[in-house]
């Protein structure tokens, strides 16, 4: 069903249309007064421009629907307008949610603009399955929890979220997406900037549901989650439980109070030719960028972490951190750059320079396997490695224009092997290379 040009009053709060097997179009229409409630059985919908949905996206779509999906637009108007629709909530209302997308639905919205929601409510609604999809959207001057939620237990057998070209402009949302379960997310193109003024608590938070494990407690999937070619200055924390994540080609300059990135419960995170400003003006001194534990992984490749005043890993519970051919410069902190706890931390080709630590140590290890491999460190102060009980094992490694007041390396109990190595310029008052 299409409807071109239309209009649709309602003398009460919302109007109700029920369907079944159905597609919904709307172009060039407009809401008044009040809101509709879609209740769509083995359906899809969409709204925008007649290219934002095509029939055979949606019929590929409508066979897997087993319950319905709902489209909720309460106490706002909506219009269509040539190749964009945009949705005005009025200050004095409490909006519903936007969007209920129950159980293997489908829901496409592009080029559209929402102003003005403010609601404890998430603006969008999912359950397990469902595949949500949000294409060129501009959002103002709203206040929610989230952006997206899924219900409890949702996704657990595999729903989707992607967004492409989003940008936000005098908002305030607990996070921008929550999920409990397993799914997919892809998020693009996506652009804060700290002239837009919005405030993000957290960026996205992922928890496992309870069934998404077996009889023996073992976790049955993960969630696969994509963040590319995206610019983000002022945002919020990232949380993953049992979560595939990649960050490819992503520049970040943030600010937090304790962790920006938590990986926990197997969580697995590659990091590709990235950049991080992480501003010492307005981070915490104590705050760390990566939080990494419970047997979880962290890849760093062809990066840069630079001119910043926090650490950059602790890492707890066997987890493993691995840096290649990255660049660590200018940075300035009273915490460890490196906290590793009962985990494997490994470089390779990787290059430190003007890394200034002037009460800790650029490592500090415990009960843990080090592994340093043709490296270049520059201008460090004023402890290189603090370790205790841990397997360090250092080849090729330069280092260069050092001064320390007490020494180099600090060992209790560990087994250090150095080879083809150079330490260039060394100095410090009561020097020790090793105690």
């Amino acid at each position: 069903m299409v409807f071109v040009n239309s209009t649709f009053r309602f003398t009460v709060f919302t109007g109700e249309l029920n369907a079944t097997n159905s597609l919904f179009r709307f172009i060039g229409s407009s809401f008044i007064n009040g809101g509709i409630v879609f209740n769509l059985i083995n359906s899809d919908s969409s709204s925008g421009d007649s290219s934002s949905n095509s029939s055979s996206n949606s019929s590929s779509n409508s066979s897997s629907s087993s319950n319905s999906n709902i489209i909720c637009i309460s106490g706002c108007g909506v219009s269509f307008s040539d190749n964009n629709t945009t949705i005005t909530f009025s200050k004095s209302v409490d909006p519903l949610i936007i969007i209920i997308a129950y159980r293997y639905s489908y829901v496409s919205i592009e080029n559209v603009k929402i102003k003005g929601y403010r609601s404890s409510n998430p603006m969008v609604i999912s359950s397990e399955g469902s595949e949500i999809i949000m294409n060129s959207i501009f959002i103002e001057d709203c206040i929610s929890n989230s952006l997206i939620s899924t219900r409890k237990g949702g996704f657990s057998d595999g729903g989707s979220i992607e967004i492409n070209k989003i940008k936000f402009k005098d908002n305030t949302f607990d996070s921008i997406i929550d999920v409990t379960g397993v799914s997919n997310v892809t998020i693009s193109e996506l652009i804060t900037t700290c002239e837009m003024n919005n405030k993000f608590y957290s960026m996205i938070v992922m928890a496992t549901a309870d069934d998404v494990y077996d009889v023996n407690n073992q976790y049955l999937s993960k969630s696969n989650v994509s963040f590319s070619f995206m610019e983000l200055s002022c945002i919020g924390s990232f949380q993953f439980e049992r979560a595939l994540v990649e960050l490819l080609i992503v520049n970040m300059s943030a600010s937090f109070n304790q962790f920006l990135f938590t990986l926990t419960k197997e969580s697995i995170l590659v990091i590709d030719r990235c950049d991080f400003i992480l501003d010492p003006l307005t981070c915490s001194t104590k705050s760390t960028a990566f939080l990494v534990e419970n047997i979880s992984d962290l890849y760093i490749v062809d990066s840069i972490f630079g001119y910043s005043g926090t650490g950059i890993v602790v890492s707890t519970n066997g987890s493993s951190i691995t840096l290649v051919n990255t660049r660590i410069l200018s940075i300035i902190l009273s915490v460890p750059v490196f906290t590793i706890g009962h985990s494997t931390l490994d470089f390779y080709n990787c290059t430190f320079e003007q890394t200034y630590i002037p009460s800790t140590s650029l490592i500090d290890s415990f009960i843990s396997n080090i592994t340093i491999d043709i490296c270049t460190i520059d201008t460090l102060g004023d402890v290189f490695l603090d370790g205790f009980g841990s397997n360090i094992i250092i080849n090729q490694l330069v280092m260069t224009n050092f001064f320390t007041q007490y020494r180099l390396f600090q060992s209790n109990s560990d087994s250090i092997i150095i080879s083809n190595s150079l330490f260039i310029n060394i100095h410090g008052f009561g020097y020790q290379l090793f105690q």
